[in-house]
């Protein structure tokens, strides 16, 4: 039991300490009102159906089929009611979307610390894998602090890899976060059914096979522990929930365009060149990839092999096995099912950020024990301490200039501020009758930035083009009587901000 206060105790630390950051990033939340428009429009849409409990799939894809699940949305959904509607802390409805993305991505890091530091046998084992991640997240900042969904399966992804890395390795505890994990991810896309079926198989099938090592939880309090997997089942069970309804309710529901896709000439088709290359873009090393990538991976096994405690060694080795296991199968997933290898198609793959952060957090928690070892008591604590005031004030600095990588859907986003004002025009000349727009292809995402914006006014607005559907979704696409009744208007092609 007294395990298990000191593991909350640590997530609700580490939580506290994400959540400070992520704010202090984005201070815009609570005083810039912002009018979304094209992808963060279209999952607006998504999330004012959660707000209404109707909504049973996911974001839309450009192939014309919806995610797995809506499970982000009913987050989006009760950060838009809780802090825009109710307590009125934020200027519009979409700053409490991503309020709320912020407290989940910032619980999400806690549950990676909180398995991580459950496993470590040093506080400074802990801060200097702490610091580390920091770093390495500082350049890539908005995979934590976006609501953008490709950035938003990051810290999803992460404490997938670690939650399972430990219960392969006997920590039955970890079991519900690993669920959570789970969940979220394939929820999230529709990828995921391959990453999280094929490592979480390995991880589940590991955790049976060595099973008898769970015992270690006993010294942890065994009831607590000995209901994780019915609590993990229980949460398996309510992620699933929405996709069969779907599914049986329009069957064969969004399976049968999965099915249609990746049967297509759109889905991979890539060399095994190409593959790898996209597959680990998201590794270090750029041109000379390869080289640094096997270097990478042969340090972290080493580390594994050296590490001072025998105990730490599977989990961390678990670890490694992820890692790697993440950069094969997004190669595996390139050649099958990506469509296009160019720059602008690299968001498919932004959560695999994770694996090059796991080998560096297995080296830095590595390297800390080991001087642990060999310099006085005092040192190795002060020095990781260093690390991690070095590691903040970076990140305090980063975010007073407002940098975010380059990434324009990050904390730089600043949607379309000219849309609450051409949304009340609108409403002015329609009168009673519904709006309802038009607009040619390119003009999408200032079109579906004023379909919310006059929603969000109180006045129904809709699509007159039923092939935006896959992304409107049918309660925006306008019904044959708003068609002949609406007050119709023609968006003009403008260009994205």
């Amino acid at each position: 039991m007294a395990a298990g206060l000191r593991g909350r105790a640590v997530w609700a630390a580490a939580f506290a300490a994400n959540l400070l950051l992520l704010l202090a990033h984005n201070l815009k939340t609570f005083s810039r009102p912002i009018a979304e428009n094209a992808d963060f429009a279209a999952n607006s849409l998504a999330t004012i159906e959660a707000k209404h409990f109707t909504l049973l799939f996911g974001h839309y894809s450009k192939w014309g089929f919806r995610h797995p699940g809506p499970a982000l949305f009913y987050v989006q959904a009760a950060g838009e009611w809780l802090f825009h509607d109710v307590l009125h802390l934020v200027p519009a409805p979409w700053n409490g979307q991503l309020l709320a993305i912020l407290i989940l991505n910032a619980a999400l890091l806690a549950g990676v610390v909180t398995i991580f530091r459950s496993w470590l046998p040093s506080w400074a084992a802990t801060l200097l894998g702490g610091a580390v991640a920091l770093l390495f997240i500082l350049h890539h900042s908005a995979l934590i602090d976006s609501a953008w969904p490709p950035y938003i399966f990051f810290p999803e992804f992460l404490l997938f890899l670690t939650a399972g890395a430990s219960i392969a390795a006997g920590r039955r505890r970890h079991l519900p976060a690993f669920a959570v994990s789970a969940g979220l991810c394939v929820h999230g896309h529709v990828c995921f059914l391959m990453f999280v079926g094929v490592l979480g198989s390995l991880a589940l099938w590991q955790y049976w096979r060595h099973r008898d090592r769970s015992n270690a939880d006993a010294g942890a309090g065994a009831g607590a522990a000995d209901r994780s997997p019915q609590i993990a089942l229980g949460i398996a069970a309510l992620f699933a929930l929405p996709i069969v309804l779907e599914t049986l309710l329009h069957w064969p529901g969004q399976f049968g365009q999965y099915l249609t896709y990746s049967n297509s000439q759109s889905a991979g088709g890539h060399s095994l060149h190409e593959s790898l290359s996209f597959a680990f873009q998201y590794w270090p090393g750029g041109a000379v990839w390869p080289i640094v990538t096997l270097a990478l991976i042969a340090l972290a096994i080493a580390a594994v092999r050296y590490h001072p405690e025998p105990a730490l060694r599977p989990f961390l080795a678990r670890c490694v096995a992820a890692a790697v296991g993440t950069g094969l199968l997004m190669a595996v997933y390139t050649a099958e099912g990506v469509d296009a290898l160019g720059a602008d198609n690299a968001y498919t793959g932004y959560f695999c950020y994770t694996a090059p952060l796991m080998l560096l957090i297995v080296i830095a928690v590595t390297a800390a024990d080991l001087a642990a070892r060999r310099l006085p008591a005092p040192a190795v604590p002060a020095v990781a301490a260093l690390c991690a005031v070095i590691a903040l004030t970076f990140s305090w600095e980063h975010q007073k200039r407002g940098q975010t990588g380059g990434e324009a859907y990050g904390a730089a986003y600043r949607g379309d501020p000219s849309l609450p004002k051409a949304a009340a025009a609108l409403i002015a000349k329609a009168g009673p009758r519904p709006v309802v727009l038009s607009f040619p292809h390119d003009a999408w995402p200032r079109a579906v930035g004023l379909l919310v914006a006059v929603t969000h006014q109180g006045h129904t607005a809709c699509v007159a083009d039923k092939g935006w559907t896959f992304m409107m979704t049918e309660d925006f696409i306008c019904s044959d009587r708003q068609a002949a009744d609406g007050f119709r208007t023609e968006v003009p092609l403008t260009p994205m901000p």
